[in-house]
Formats: structure tokens, C-alpha cells, sequence
């Protein structure tokens, strides 16, 4: 109505129309997250009672109100094991009437590796627990410390929680996760410290930093760390700065720009001894710092009605036939004429080239 309203001239009534409908889309847009809470209850609620078709339609409508919902792909699976879940329910019902409360366990654990969130199976599965409690959680124990022995943490932490879960609030399970967690810690400052001097070696600065930093966050007294982190960090640094003037050598057109890469060639050459990677990093920017610093002479051509200047170096005015020094390195040249389209020509200056570069203003606005 708005744009019928518009093309026929009658602005008031097409702004009225308008806000009518930023309004009716305002209040669309409030409801969203009352919606969204909503169909995430629903698929919830669901989840629970083992009704996929009535979660599938929650997550859907969740998924249109919400697509940047973090909990959206974890709904989404759970609905995937709801026949599962189901499945695995059905059998420890009928193993614990038939008195099997083991195989009533392992139903209801499958049930819960299926969906570790479904509170209904977490509620049974504790009941069908308190009849086997004690030998499984002997054998969890004696399981978990033997992975711990092979420094097989992964295994041994599910053993040790599996116990947990087991016999909630028991002792054991507490105290072989504080041992877990210290034989973990010496493993992985072990790893780092190996993975620092690799890193070291092959000159990956920066990932040095990081294996540093992340060994001094476990332990900040670590002597080897410590000394690795002072040496890693400015050759990080130097690392940085050479791949960001080698990544772009255009910027070497400016006066700073080149100074500045002088700079770091120096810092670079002072180091001794290099290995290859700076090594090739100084070779190439010596190359490239000759390379900026070679004149080439340019000649322009215009209209001589057209005034033309040379970005970041300087304006030369109207001209037919002009002629500048310049160092190799990328340039935009802009021509203004009254009347007339401005233009903006993009080229590149070799070393030992002969370039030309015509800018006039040809569109008449």
C-alpha cells in the first residue's frame, strides 16, 4: 500500500503506510524471543516423553526463530537417539521385571550414552544402579587406575567418573581424579616443553609463544618456560613484521613504509646465527628493498583540461605531457574536471620498465 501510495505522489499516505508496517513488524520481532523459549520447551518437553514427531516440529520452529541458537545442533541430535532412548528403556523394563538388574543397567546406560541429558533416564537408571552398585564400581576403580598406569588418561578419567556416577559422593573416585589430573599436568608440560623446541628449531615463533604462554598458564614457575617465552617472543615479533612487509610490498612506496622495513632488514641481519627460514626472509627483503629502491621513470599524458595528482606523492595539475621518478610499487593517479566523471587509475612500477599512464575525465555527469 506504501509503494502504491508513492507512485501515485501521496507521500502522506505512503509514510502512514509505511510505519504501519515497521510497527506490525516491531511487534513480530519482540515476540521472537518469548516464541523461541517457547518451541524450546516444547522440544524439550519432547525429549523427555520420547515423542519425536512433537520435538522435530519444537526444533523446527526453534530453528526458524532462532537459527543462531547455540543449543540448536545438541537439540537436534538428541532428537536423532529419541527411538533409541526408547528402545534401550523398553529392554531394562523388561530385564528388571525379569530380575536381570545388570542387563537392566546396561540398558539404561545405553539409554543415557544416547541422550547423557534425558532426566527421565537418568531417574531409572539410578534405581536399576543400587542393586549392582558395588561390583561395578570396584571394577570402574581397578579399570580407571590401570589406564592411569599406561598414561592412558582419556580412558582412565571414564573410569574413574563412570565410578562417580556409580557411587555418588564415594571417596575413591575423588581422590584417583586428583592423581588423574596431576599425572596429566606432568604429561602435558612434558608434550609442551618437547613441542616448544621443536617449534623452536623449525622457527614457528609464534606457535612457540603460545606452547610457552600455555606452560607458564599450567605453571608459571617453569624455568624452561620461562627462558623460552624471553627468547620466542621478539623473534615472534621480527617474524610478523617480515612476512607483513614481504605479504605487501606496496606499502614500499611510502617513505616510512621503507625506512621502517630497513629497520627490521637490520634487526634480522643482526641475528647470528640465522636459521633457514630467516635465512630466506632476509634474502627476500634485501631483494625487495633494491627492488623499492630503484627510480623508474613515468610519463603522463592528458588533456591538459583535467587536474590530475598522483595519490600519496604529489599533485601535478593539468598537463598534456608529464614526466616523474618514482619507485616501483603500486599507484592511483585521480583526474577531477568540472562536469566531467572523475577517474581513478590503479597501475604498477616496475624496476627497468618504461611506463606510460594516460588520465583524462572523457564522461560528461
Amino acid at each position: 500500500e506504501g509503494d502504491e501510495a508513492y507512485r501515485e505522489r501521496l507521500f502522506v499516505e505512503a509514510a502512514a503506510a509505511y510505519q504501519e508496517a515497521a510497527a506490525g513488524l516491531a511487534v513480530l520481532e519482540d515476540s521472537i524471543s518469548e516464541r523461541g523459549q517457547a518451541a524450546r520447551l516444547q522440544a524439550l518437553e519432547a525429549i523427555e516423553a520420547g515423542d519425536a514427531a512433537t520435538a522435530q516440529k519444537g526444533h523446527e520452529l526453534l530453528t526458524l526463530l532462532e537459527p543462531g541458537d547455540p543449543e540448536l545442533p545438541g537439540l537436534l541430535e538428541r532428537i536423532t537417539k529419541i527411538p533409541d532412548v526408547a528402545a534401550a528403556l523398553q529392554s531394562a523394563a523388561e530385564s528388571a521385571v525379569q530380575g536381570n538388574t545388570g542387563a537392566a543397567v546396561e540398558a539404561a546406560l545405553a539409554a543415557q550414552k544416547q541422550d547423557p541429558e534425558h532426566q527421565r533416564v537418568a531417574a531409572l537408571l539410578a534405581q536399576y544402579q543400587e542393586a549392582d552398585a558395588l561390583a561395578r564400581f570396584r571394577r570402574a576403580m581397578s579399570e580407571g587406575y590401570a589406564a592411569l598406569d599406561e598414561e592412558n588418561f582419556k580412558t582412565a578419567e571414564q573410569f574413574f567418573k563412570k565410578a562417580g556416577q556409580i557411587r555418588p559422593g564415594a571417596s575413591e573416585p575423588q581422590s584417583a581424579q586428583m592423581e588423574l589430573a596431576a599425572a596429566q599436568t606432568a604429561a602435558k608440560l612434558r608434550e609442551l616443553a618437547n613441542t616448544g623446541k621443536a617449534q623452536e628449531r623449525n622457527e614457528v615463533w609464534a606457535d612457540a609463544v603460545a606452547t610457552y604462554e600455555e606452560a607458564l598458564s599450567i605453571d608459571s614457575t617453569l624455568i624452561y618456560a620461562q627462558a623460552g617465552l624471553k627468547k620466542a617472543a621478539p623473534r615472534a615479533e621480527l617474524a610478523a613484521a617480515l612476512n607483513s612487509i614481504l605479504a605487501d610490498s606496496e606499502r614500499l612506496v611510502d617513505a616510512r613504509a621503507l625506512q621502517a622495513a630497513e629497520t627490521v632488514l637490520a634487526e634480522a641481519v643482526a641475528i647470528v646465527p640465522r636459521g633457514p627460514v630467516l635465512e630466506g626472509q632476509v634474502v627476500e627483503l634485501e631483494k625487495l628493498l633494491l627492488w623499492a629502491k630503484t627510480p623508474v621513470t613515468v610519463r603522463f599524458t592528458s588533456d591538459d583540461q583535467t587536474d590530475v595528482t598522483l595519490l600519496r606523492v604529489k599533485r601535478l595539475g593539468t598537463f598534456v605531457n608529464s614526466e616523474l621518478t618514482l619507485r616501483p610499487g603500486r599507484y592511483t593517479a585521480l583526474g577531477v574536471r568540472n562536469g566531467f566523471r572523475d577517474v581513478r587509475i590503479n597501475f604498477d612500477i616496475k624496476p627497468d620498465s618504461r611506463a606510460e599512464i594516460d588520465v583524462r575525465c572523457v564522461e560528461a555527469i
